[in-house]
């Protein structure tokens, strides 16, 4: 999918910005959503939950390298911003 994109729509030096649940979260989530306090199909949307070096091997997998990773929320939520290798 993200070599797709890569080719097909980002620019040379284009970046993609990618957010997402930790795998710390995904206990927290479900449960909250099996008590109501949050959507359930919007939490049954996340069929994976990543940590740092997921991140980091997807971006190299697919060509890309991680400009700027942070975990944010507590370390519940995470951001990268991948770019072309160089």
């Amino acid at each position: 999918l993200y070599e797709s994109f890569k080719e097909k729509h980002l620019r040379e030096k284009g970046k993609i910005l990618l957010t997402t649940p930790t795998k710390m979260a995904k206990p927290i989530l479900e449960s909250m959503a099996k008590l109501g306090i949050l959507d359930k199909e919007n939490i049954a949307e996340h069929k994976f939950y990543w940590d740092k070096e997921d991140i980091y091997e997807l971006a190299n997998k697919t060509g890309f390298e991680v400009e700027k990773y942070k975990k944010f929320q507590g370390g519940l939520n995470q951001m990268a911003i991948f770019r072309h290798k160089a």
